[in-house]
């Protein structure tokens, strides 16, 4: 049980510092979303908030209140959503630079 919650708070620290870090510096990141600064920032906040519901959940795990689940299944909710655009962004930008590149031909 005590490793769970260190294990789950820890996940939720990095993902919250990594999340940060996106969102702070968008030009440093992998290749699908270098020029898509704000999908970047969607996908960080989404990280903020997964690594914020990974922590709510470790205090749940601990012994913490109830309403601590209901904040994670909203947090969780969230983050899914602004994960899930960012990547159909990347996608999508990058469909189009194919076709681009296809046309300029």
């Amino acid at each position: 049980m005590v490793f769970e919650v260190v294990f789950a708070a820890a996940l939720g620290v990095a993902f919250f510092c990594w999340g940060v870090r996106i969102l702070l510096r968008p030009h440093l990141l992998p290749e699908q979303f270098r020029y898509l600064v704000r999908a970047a920032r969607a996908w960080g906040a989404g990280t903020v908030l997964l690594g914020i519901a990974l922590l709510a959940d470790a205090v749940r795990a601990s012994g913490g209140p109830e309403w601590t689940e209901r904040v994670r299944g909203v947090l969780l909710l969230a983050a899914a959503a602004l994960t899930v655009v960012a990547l159909v962004a990347a996608v999508v930008d990058r469909r189009r630079a194919r076709r681009g590149a296809r046309r300029a031909e």
